[in-house]
């Protein structure tokens, strides 16, 4: 009975402990799982929007690298812009002419003597002179204008032709006196094409040759009597001009425009002088002198006046406004071999009225 009781009580206590130990065995396997780590790239990003992925803003302090220059490439014409920063107007390549005319005013400073007495009789003269009349001075040139925005070559021709008549009194005699002048110039110039160096201010220069032939004459008779003196200067030299325009902006095509033009030339002056004269015995005795001397001749021209490009003809430029031209020592004789200096003198001015016009083809 004892031995049984013992046996129960085993039994019992073998009971309760595989009860304990599956309940607490049924609690460790109901615990969560352990979470696993993500890494934040596999994040979902935020929805697409209606034209796609939303994509913030780049941060303004974000440093963007500058881009390296792109690599130099052929240096081609600029075009109508020319190589200014200010938009200047280049012409195309081709052929161009003007043609200009000028009313001009001359004034001739002439004094024509021998300053050796004249061989047979011994005279010293002093020919009275008279003041030139107004005439017209044309200028005509053709010129290329080269491509790719290299400049233009041209070659211009300009003459002059006028005189002046009149009494002048000599010693008591009055003396019928005709006086002349003649001008004849041939420029052969390179130019540039027209460059805006500051806003609406446009200039362009040339460079080249002049050569010029420039001739006076002063002839005065009464009766019997007759003096004569004429002057031929023939020479050459470098030859530069500048031109400065500047738009009128409210007038499309309208500028204002200023011209400076000169040259230096070295040539010869050749004078004669010559005197006609009775004898008494119902002869005429003829006498005469030549001198030459190599002379340094300036020239100066100036222009100021306006410009107009006519907007229903392209290619035509009309330019009209004043004009002034000097031409020094073109008579004037210098000192001799013999180291005498000469009394003869010899310069022509002009100024007036220009009017010229330049068509582009």
């Amino acid at each position: 009975m004892g031995s049984c009781l013992k046996q129960a009580r085993l039994a019992l206590a073998l009971v309760l402990v595989f009860a304990v130990g599956n309940r607490a065995f049924a609690q460790v396997s109901v615990l969560p799982p352990r979470p696993i780590p993500v890494a934040p790239g596999d994040l979902p990003g935020p929805p697409p929007g209606p034209l796609g992925p939303l994509v913030p803003p780049p941060s303004p302090l974000t440093y963007a690298p500058v881009p390296p220059p792109p690599p130099p490439g052929p240096v081609l014409d600029p075009g109508v812009d020319g190589w200014s920063p200010f938009g200047s107007g280049s012409q195309n390549q081709g052929w161009f002419f003007d043609a200009e005319v000028v009313l001009a005013f001359p004034h001739l400073k002439y004094r024509a003597t021998n300053d050796v007495p004249l061989p047979n009789t011994g005279a010293t003269l002093n020919v009275p002179t008279r003041q030139l009349s107004s005439t017209v001075m044309p200028t005509f040139e053709a010129g290329y204008r080269l491509g790719d925005t290299l400049g233009l070559v041209a070659a211009s021709y300009t003459f002059l032709n006028s005189d002046g008549s009149g009494n002048v009194n000599v010693g008591g005699v009055d003396y019928a006196v005709r006086t002349r002048a003649s001008v004849n110039t041939f420029d052969l110039d390179y130019g540039t094409t027209p460059y805006e160096f500051a806003p609406r201010y446009t200039y362009s220069w040339r460079l080249g040759a002049r050569v010029s032939d420039v001739r006076f004459d002063s002839q005065a008779r009464a009766g019997q009597m007759y003096q004569g003196a004429s002057s031929d200067y023939f020479g050459a030299g470098p030859h530069a001009r500048l031109d400065l325009e500047r738009r009128v902006v409210t007038i499309p095509g309208l500028s204002l425009f200023g011209r400076l033009d000169g040259a230096v030339l070295i040539g010869q002056v050749d004078q004669t002088i010559r005197l006609e004269a009775p004898d008494g015995f119902g002869n005429v005795l003829a006498d005469a002198s030549n001198s030459h001397s190599t002379q340094a001749v300036p020239e100066l021209g100036i222009q100021l006046g306006l410009s107009y490009i006519v907007q229903a003809i392209p290619g035509l430029k009309i330019t009209s406004g004043y004009d002034f031209t000097q031409i020094w020592n073109v008579g004037r004789l210098g000192q001799s071999a013999n180291g005498v200096t000469s009394n003869t003198r010899g310069s022509l001015m002009t100024n007036g009225w220009f009017l010229r016009g330049q068509f582009d083809f």
